[in-house]
């Protein structure tokens, strides 16, 4: 069962060389797009769309996995293509429709492939009960909390659509980014109250309880985990129409915007505002427990 084989640590070659002369079964789940393109993982933040054909003189080459001088994009297509079609025993899972439909448009669309999607433990992320104390902490007594979480915040984050949307609402607004940076959280704006990434899952979830809404403004993405634990604490999300975020949202559990739009996205978080914070609340941890159970998705994976 392979994963994500990117990221500098593994001689695909190698890898696919020796799966294509054994008769083994291999199943590939697909967490973004780095299979069918010539370097980048998402296409999606510069609109390019040569992997549809064959990739060249990319213009993704500083994002993730990162190269600063060559542009290997022309070979790596050709040389994935021939690599990752020769498995007879391969299945592709990719987490969402909106990726299984690029498969389909890509060289794997010959490939055998079924989607699962993510799932969580509805066990560990559910509403939290006491949340007097982390209130308390942090000063967020009768404030309208907007969180955002990230492994990394930057600009196809949508790091600066927040820093935008902060200087726009009230005084009772107060924005929580979690994944920032020292240096991030030493610029931020007074209405914004920033911490570092934690490891530690109960604050996570806390904060996730906590907040009167989720807000996820990338810019490039595949289905993002975090619009469902949020979900799953019973918290509605807004978030930018990127990858499959679409098919995680439904109007009574939050709103999909088109990427970029500011003003759409402000008015949708003041829409959430005039609701009571237990408006959504059912609805998105009934939607977390139909789609998102772990252990149901681990059974999907079973039957392949």
């Amino acid at each position: 069962h392979l994963h994500n084989i990117h990221g500098y640590y593994l001689n695909c070659k190698i890898l696919f060389e020796y799966l294509s002369c054994v008769d083994i079964p291999v199943v590939w789940t697909l967490h973004d797009c780095w299979s069918f393109t010539g370097h980048c993982v998402h296409f999606q933040n510069v609109g390019c769309n040569k992997w549809l054909l064959g990739c060249f003189a990319c213009p993704n080459k500083r994002d993730y996995p990162t190269t600063l001088f060559l542009d290997n994009s022309q070979i790596n297509y050709v040389e994935k293509k021939l690599l990752f079609t020769t498995i007879d025993r391969m299945i592709i899972v990719p987490v969402c429709n909106w990726l299984n439909e690029m498969i389909g448009s890509s060289y794997l669309s010959q490939l055998r492939r079924y989607t699962i999607v993510n799932g969580i433990d509805l066990k560990v992320f559910r509403p939290s009960t006491d949340l007097s104390v982390l209130i308390k902490r942090y000063g967020l007594e009768s404030k309208f909390v907007v969180l955002a979480v990230a492994s990394n915040w930057n600009v196809t984050k949508g790091e600066f659509d927040i820093y935008h949307w902060a200087r726009q609402v009230s005084d009772d607004v107060r924005f929580v980014m979690i994944g920032l940076t020292k240096t991030q959280i030493r610029k931020l704006p007074i209405n914004i109250l920033g911490f570092e990434r934690t490891e530690d899952i109960n604050q996570l979830v806390d904060f996730y309880s906590l907040a009167d809404v989720f807000i996820n403004p990338t810019y490039q993405d595949t289905f993002p985990t975090v619009n469902i634990e949020a979900m799953a604490c019973g918290t509605p999300v807004i978030t930018y129409n990127t990858g499959g975020c679409k098919e995680m949202i439904t109007d009574s559990i939050g709103f999909v915007i088109d990427r970029g739009d500011k003003v759409k996205f402000l008015e949708s978080l003041n829409e959430v505002r005039m609701k009571p914070k237990g408006y959504y609340k059912e609805c998105c941890r009934n939607r977390a427990i139909q789609l998102y159970n772990k252990d149901e998705r681990y059974a999907e994976y079973l039957k392949l």
